[in-house]
């Protein structure tokens, strides 16, 4: 497992817990958006599946040009 890039452990702290609390508070936005009537069980089982890519993928050390 490779390591992560440096980062301020307060401030990813605070990230995802406005990832978190955005999803739940923005509900009315969100579900008129989606096709459907989405399963909110596998609305929340996806946004979470996306939000732990995004953060891990995101901390990745990368070869910068």
């Amino acid at each position: 497992s490779a390591p992560l890039v440096p980062t301020d452990p307060l401030l990813l702290y605070i990230a995802i817990i406005g990832l978190a609390e955005f999803f739940v508070a923005a509900q009315p936005m969100i579900l008129p958006l989606l096709p459907g009537k989405p399963d909110p069980e596998d609305l929340a089982e996806r946004y979470k599946d996306f939000i732990v890519h995004l953060v891990l993928d995101g901390l990745k050390p990368r070869d910068r040009p």
